[in-house]
């Protein structure tokens, strides 16, 4: 792509535009341009001044790092008996059209009916953890973790926890993550699982 300069009516060449100075924009960005890339970034107000501003409770130990946390005005276990139903994701995780289980291997399909392969590596009803890492497309390392504790109050805390390589992944999947727990908050409160209350332990 060509773009031309406002001062001097010159043209550069680059090889990624992105749009929008947000904490996704600016680390697609930089990823990007640690690879050699000629990046250049458009952003119609000053930077992260966006949804990026927001407060979306989220803990960030570098790029790599993402976990965003959700109160829940439910308990722990109605909770556990969906999302720790590895085939439920689709229900309540943004972009995921299907997920299809055999054994510890899971595969979705993201939009556009691109498969990714994930295995499971933890589904503990007890600690009411699960972990999963992406066997394949984009990552050199994944590693995700959905925590569900209860509270003793009737409300519970749910954590979704992203570490991953490339750094802008962990941007990637951290945002959906807590787009996700906003949507579960939703359905929750809203009574569209009120059938789970007897689900697992």
């Amino acid at each position: 792509m060509t773009a031309s300069g406002p001062t001097d009516g010159g043209a550069e060449e680059y090889d990624v535009l992105v749009i929008g100075a947000g904490v996704n924009g600016l680390g697609i960005a930089r990823d990007a341009a640690h690879r050699g890339l000629r990046v250049i970034v458009l952003e119609k107000d000053d930077l992260c001044s966006g949804v990026s501003a927001w407060s979306g409770r989220l803990v960030h130990g570098g790029l790599r790092y993402l976990e965003h946390r959700g109160l829940l005005a439910t308990q722990g276990r109605r909770v556990w008996a969906f999302v720790g139903d590895p085939t439920t994701l689709p229900q309540w995780f943004p972009g995921v059209q299907s997920a299809v289980v055999d054994g510890d291997e899971r595969t979705i399909t993201i939009g556009a009916g691109i498969p990714l392969p994930e295995r499971i590596l933890t589904n503990d009803p007890i600690l009411r953890r699960f972990q999963y890492t992406v066997t394949g497309g984009f990552f050199r390392h994944h590693l995700g973790t959905i925590d569900v504790f209860d509270l003793g109050d009737g409300r519970c805390l749910i954590a979704y926890a992203t570490d991953a390589e490339p750094d802008v992944m962990a941007l990637v999947i951290g945002g959906a993550a807590g787009a996700g727990l906003r949507e579960l908050k939703r359905q929750f409160e809203s009574g569209e699982h009120d059938d789970t209350a007897s689900g697992r332990a």
